[in-house]
């Protein structure tokens, strides 16, 4: 298994982004991970539906650069989690801004 840690100064789309392909870099590139037509899950973390400024889930804005990542390789992004409470998964999407996000940047 192979990790890699970048520093990011703030959410904003285009330094988020460049930080994931900078990490992404250090462990051999996209092209290592996703091929031309893979379905890819972005495995998110959605335990609650809070917005993205009580940092308790996957921020929205690294999902939309993954997702961008993911199709500029040729995959297929979906994004997914289950929440911690019975039936609120859908809902805890759509308050984190992950849902908004999917329907931006092209996530399934």
């Amino acid at each position: 298994m192979k990790v890699s840690i970048i520093k990011c100064e703030n959410y904003e789309h285009q330094k988020v982004k460049n930080a994931i392909l900078k990490s992404l870099e250090l462990i051999g590139g996209i092209g290592e991970i996703v091929k031309p037509g893979d379905t890819v899950l972005l495995k998110v973390n959605v335990i609650i539906g809070f917005p993205p400024e009580r940092a308790a889930t996957t921020h929205p804005v690294i999902v939309g650069g993954m997702t961008e990542i993911v199709k500029e390789a040729g995959g297929v992004p979906w994004v997914g989690d289950s929440s911690g409470a019975y039936g609120y998964t859908a809902k805890s999407l759509e308050l984190s801004g992950i849902k908004k996000a999917c329907e931006e940047y092209g996530g399934n």
